[in-house]
């Protein structure tokens, strides 16, 4: 079932920002030396620069060693299902997103955590970051970061194609205008060098959140509340069929092929080569980095473009979760705290651009400085934001992804490939029944 992100009290919080006088970040979460020696082991989901420099600063405040490793998400999905279903005490802290915490958290493998986090923490949490890590009301986590899925645009690129760097489109077929102009031959031999939209592709897991976008936008759903198929209802459809129209049309950026995470889908975009993506935060930091990127100062954002008379989005927060089968529960809690600490979360923020999960982060000024991109999440969230969520839900998206990769290589008709996945859906929903 589909899971909406409540980030509306976001919102208000930016609404009045410049109205509070700033609070100072000061401090941590709090932390002893009673688990100093103790080494606890994390396996994570990739994500440049945001753990390094935390990592560092929990083993130096704590005493506790982190063994820390990153692996691509089927594979990190992989790895887990395996040792949860055998019970495993080797790993303390997982990483989670909204659909994993339905998955392993209603299985029995991830610890409810709510009676031993504090009251002042949990308060200070924005909804949308808590909905990754919470299943049915109940907490298995801490966020890492808070995210929705914006419009990015290359302001250069508007300039050189005629159109106006100020003005982004703000209904679909403005963006499909949009992109027919970017898409350009700048070397003259015939072919396409620049692309007007970067989608992704390489993963089941991208697959299905290429189409989660239209559908949201088309006000449709994944499933409903009693577990029944939607996805491949009229709305499904054209959700679908709107992806595969810009293929047709040749404006979709060839290396979506490969996108298989958000790190190589922010990579390409600011290569200076595609003009439009829907992208998470981090897309400003990088844009900017000149180290990483040929468009600095050339980011341009606004609201996901209408296909009706409103916006949607994805969300796409993150965070950790404790496996109930870890020998060292005490000492992964020090550091699932640690990461949504004050100090934590303005360092991450500041450094990669992803919104922090706390409500007295977002207030320091220093760090709304740093996130130009706080007006448009803020306004982007009083719409929709789903991510598709579910105990059986990575079974549908290993399902589906392939699926919606044949309707957009032109190898089965959207409602065909639909209708295929929605009878494999049916099979594994019954499943969990």
């Amino acid at each position: 079932m589909s899971r909406r992100y409540h980030l509306s009290l976001v919102v208000g919080l930016l609404g009045l920002m410049l109205l509070v006088v700033a609070v100072p970040v000061v401090g941590s979460a709090e932390t002893s030396k009673s688990h100093a020696g103790t080494t606890i082991t994390v396996l994570s989901a990739p994500g440049p620069g945001i753990m390094p420099p935390v990592l560092e600063e929990f083993q130096k405040k704590t005493g506790i060693k982190v063994n820390y490793s990153e692996m691509a998400i089927p594979s990190l999905h992989s790895k887990l299902a395996t040792l949860f279903a055998a019970g495993s005490s080797d790993v303390d802290v997982v990483w989670t997103y909204s659909a994993w915490t339905a998955e392993f958290g209603s299985a029995g493998y991830l610890e409810p955590l709510g009676d031993k986090i504090s009251e002042d923490l949990k308060k200070d949490l924005i909804p949308g970051a808590l909905e990754a890590v919470s299943y049915k009301g109940v907490l298995y986590g801490l966020p890492r970061f808070l995210s929705i899925r914006s419009f990015f645009y290359n302001k250069q690129m508007f300039r050189e194609a005629g159109l106006n760097p100020d003005q982004p489109p703000k209904t679909w077929e403005e963006f499909k205008k949009a992109a027919i102009a970017l898409t350009r031959d700048k070397n003259g031999d015939g072919k396409a060098d620049q692309w007007g939209f970067l989608s992704e592709y390489g993963s089941p897991n991208n697959c299905v959140m290429a189409f989660e976008m239209p559908l949201y936008l088309n006000d449709g759903h994944m499933f409903d509340k009693d577990d029944s198929v939607l996805f491949n209802d009229a709305r499904g459809v054209k959700a679908l069929s709107e992806l595969v129209e810009l293929h047709k049309l040749g404006v979709v950026d060839p290396a979506s092929m490969g996108i298989a995470s958000g790190t190589d889908k922010v990579t390409r975009f600011v290569s200076g080569l595609v003009g439009m993506q829907f992208g998470w935060a981090n897309t400003y930091a990088f844009a900017n980095d000149p180290q990483k990127s040929k468009m600095v100062g050339q980011l341009g954002f606004g609201l996901i473009p209408r296909i009706l008379d409103h916006t949607a989005t994805v969300g796409g927060s993150e965070g950790y979760a404790i496996p109930k089968s870890s020998k060292k529960k005490e000492a992964a809690l020090e550091f699932l705290e640690f990461v949504a600490s004050k100090e934590s979360q303005k360092g991450i923020a500041m450094r990669t651009g992803w919104m922090p999960v706390r409500y007295s982060v977002f207030e320091d000024r220093e760090v709304q400085r740093a996130l130009p991109l706080s007006k448009v999440v803020a306004e982007q969230a009083k719409y929709r934001a789903d991510r598709f969520a579910a105990p059986y839900a990575q079974e549908v998206i290993d399902s589906l992804g392939p699926e919606i990769l044949a309707a957009v290589k032109g190898i089965k008709s959207p409602k065909q490939a639909l209708d295929d996945a929605a009878a494999k859906a049916k099979q594994i929903v019954a499943k969990y029944k």
